[in-house]
């Protein structure tokens, strides 16, 4: 969702930062106002044939799993469901801070998150993940692990059955 709270601009700065270091390839999925923007600071950044815009997608557990992390930079986000699915195809998570997003990442453990608009070190988070298979491999066993205990369907839905018992009362 291209819009100026989910802060496409610091996604594409942060790729480009990991750009120079290593080898790589940014999958920006959806459409939405600041669509433009964003072609226009790829351009002017002279990363326009290390990124692809895919447009809206409906399928995207594909994508997901051609990648090797995924990044959730917006300055306010409910939940994050986002990152929850990449989670579920075992996609490291890079995150901001804000709202939700601090729920479903674990920092250092299932992920990294780090403040709004700090790019130099969500670049450098996803650069020690990319080179280092030893943390990636350990950090994505943990993130799976974490995602099945406390988001699968039987757990949710317990905790919905909790809620309406507690409301009824005995």
């Amino acid at each position: 969702n291209f819009r100026k709270v989910k802060r496409v601009h610091d996604v594409v700065e942060t790729f480009s930062k990991i750009n120079k270091e290593i080898k790589s390839k940014l999958l920006l999925i959806g459409d939405g106002p600041e669509l433009q923007d964003a072609k226009e600071q790829i351009k002017s950044l002279g990363i326009e044939d290390n990124v692809l815009f895919l447009g809206k997608q409906d399928k995207v557990n594909t994508f997901y799993q051609m990648s090797d992390i995924t990044l959730l930079l917006s300055e306010k986000e409910s939940f994050g469901l986002v990152l929850l699915e990449a989670m579920l195809t075992g996609v490291l998570p890079i995150g901001t801070n804000a709202g939700g997003i601090k729920e479903v990442i674990k920092d250092g453990i299932t992920g990294y998150t780090v403040d709004v608009g700090d790019t130099d070190l969500a670049s450098k988070r996803a650069i020690d993940l990319l080179t280092d298979s030893e943390l990636y491999n350990k950090m994505q066993q943990a993130m799976i692990q974490d995602v099945k205990e406390r988001f699968s369907s039987k757990v949710i839905a317990d905790q919905y059955e909790n809620c309406y018992i507690n409301m009824l009362g005995d």
